[in-house]
């Protein structure tokens, strides 16, 4: 038959042509008849549409696709599966088990896998298994399996959905890994790691109202081993640590004692971002029960050490400080004297009870001014438990300066005193930071000593966080090469020094959180500098004590 297409009332039809000769007539006869097949033609250009359409889908989704009869025998392929296993179409279509993609080692376990299949058993969370590529390399794969109907109802045979897992599969491991190094570092440590999401409130101190919670309860996330094995998986064990702790970050440590285990902790704690984004508490314990006698031992060592520099301060200055005893015990002598004598029967200028006021009372002064030199240097040298409290600047600056000026004074030092007004107050120990300002003071007068015209120089000044404090000397200076050395244990200049006291000095300012180092002054000379940092809370309290000051006088004035 001869199909063409042909114009019939404005209209495209489809025509099937049949031709016959009749051989019986002498003119050899031509016969055509004419069969309209347009409408078969439009459903076969349905089909085809259709066909090409559903081809094209399946060739465009990354997903192998894989159709067996209930033979097990592959009857399609699509080209997302031929991509994955690197076989073309025609070398799969066709196959029976073994498949040319299964590697000749696991052939029992796949043979089961398809049996199973067959069967109707393929699990519904798929099957994950390996296949060897055409190239040699073998791939992780997991397959979905469902049974294929026809357009009759009835089962064909088995359609499977791949997808390579190898990559997914590889980064689980590496994951899976770094957690378990992860975890086994943790466990090692000896200390207790634990996370709680969300943060716990405050818990309040003894005495203390508790504040409603209105948040969501916390929960413990994770806990490492050490935790476990004092606390158990018990959120409580967090919560005992914390003991009253705010919310906010404390990655500085704080020692607590917990009676249930009988142990000391130093501990930290921190906000984070847990797995799952929420905002949690990281906290670390360290369990520091067997280190606390040796930090005692070494607190004590250092209180030695201090004041065994305080003492060698004073032995320093111990000429210096006879020195300015000698002056009014001079005085006192000569006062006495010259009253006895003029007591004495015969003299030339016998005193009478109107003038022995005025002898006794410079007798009396001198006497007071000996015993303020006695007590400053008994303050100074007298062992005291150290003792951080809210001071002032001038409350360093009296006793320091008045126990320097007895050996600038001797030694020809002039004093210059720069304060800056309004200065904040410190948190600090009043002893021993008297004891960093009048060994720098020390340090200064006595390079100048046998110099003419010395003069020394002590600044004060705010710097925003911090009070800084200056002592500038004009001596012969500090060698570039020496400076770094001058804060080292025993490391000394004099003939006569220990080479303690400087290092010391640092000790005590950044045990106070402060910074001291040493710069040159120009044009000659050397400056000591150290930083105290303000006292927030005592400058609040400073300010409202004033503010209240204000309105009572306003009070009182109305």
């Amino acid at each position: 038959p001869l199909e063409c297409r042909v114009r019939f009332r404005n209209a495209w039809r489809w025509l099937s042509w049949s031709i016959s000769v009749d051989t019986r007539s002498p003119e050899s006869l031509y016969y055509a008849v004419a069969h309209d097949i347009t409408g078969r033609k439009l459903v076969e250009q349905a089909l085809t549409t259709e066909a090409t359409f559903r081809r094209a889908i399946e060739d465009s989704i990354s997903t192998g696709l894989r159709v067996i009869d209930n033979d097990g025998r592959i009857t399609y392929v699509n080209r997302a599966l031929c991509q994955i296993l690197g076989y073309p179409a025609e070398e799969l279509v066709g196959q029976l088990p073994p498949y040319p993609y299964w590697i000749p080692e696991e052939y029992d376990l796949n043979m089961a896998h398809l049996n199973m299949t067959i069967a109707g058993g393929a699990p519904p969370s798929g099957i994950q298994t390996r296949a060897r590529r055409k190239d040699g390399r073998i791939i992780d794969v997991r397959l979905y399996l469902s049974p294929l109907i026809d357009d009759q109802g009835q089962q064909a045979g088995w359609m499977a959905s791949a997808t390579d897992i190898t990559e997914p599969n590889r980064i689980r491991a590496e994951l899976e890994a770094a957690h378990e190094r992860f975890n086994t570092v943790l466990n090692q440590l000896d200390a207790a790691v634990s996370v709680v999401s969300p943060p716990p409130p405050a818990v309040p101190l003894a005495g203390a109202a508790q504040a409603p919670s209105t948040g969501p309860e916390p929960t413990l996330m994770f806990c490492n081993y050490h935790y476990h094995r004092l606390f158990g998986d018990d959120i409580n064990g967090h919560l005992a640590l914390l003991r009253g702790w705010p919310v906010a970050d404390s990655w500085v440590g704080e020692e607590v004692y917990i009676a249930d285990v009988d142990r000391w902790f130093e501990v930290r704690t921190q906000q984070i971002r847990w797995v799952d984004g929420q905002v949690a508490q990281l906290l670390v314990a360290t369990d520091i029960t067997a280190l606390r006698p040796i930090r005692e031992r070494q607190r004590q060592q250092e209180e030695q050490l201090q004041q065994t520099s305080r003492l060698v301060t004073m032995g320093e200055m111990a000429s210096s400080i006879a020195h300015e005893l000698n002056q009014p015990l001079a005085a006192i002598s000569n006062y006495a004297t010259g009253l006895i004598r003029r007591m004495q029967p015969g003299s030339p200028a016998p005193v009478d009870n109107a003038r022995i006021a005025e002898p006794l009372d410079k007798i009396a002064r001198q006497a007071q001014r000996a015993a303020s030199v006695i007590q400053r240097v008994r303050d100074f040298v007298r062992r005291q438990t150290a003792e951080q409290r809210d001071i002032s600047v001038d409350e360093i600056l009296t006793e320091a300066l008045a126990l320097a000026e007895i050996a600038a004074k001797r030694y020809g030092v002039a004093i210059t005193i720069d304060v800056a007004p309004d200065l904040p107050r410190l948190s600090a120990d009043r002893i021993l930071i008297e004891q960093v300002l009048l060994n720098l003071l020390k340090n200064a007068i006595d390079a100048m000593r046998g110099q003419n015209h010395a003069a020394l120089t002590l600044r004060v000044n705010t710097t925003g966080e911090s009070v800084v404090f200056s002592v500038a000397d004009q001596g012969p200076g500090i060698a570039d090469e020496m400076k770094h050395r001058v804060f080292e244990p025993f490391f000394t200049t004099k003939n006569e020094g220990m080479g303690m006291g400087l290092n010391i000095c640092r000790t005590i300012i950044e045990s106070h959180a402060g910074r001291l180092w040493v710069e040159d002054n120009k044009p000659r000379g050397t400056v000591f500098r150290f930083t105290l940092p303000v006292n927030r809370e005592g400058a609040a309290d400073a300010e409202g004590t004033k503010e209240a000051e204000n309105a009572g006088d306003t009070g009182r004035a109305g």
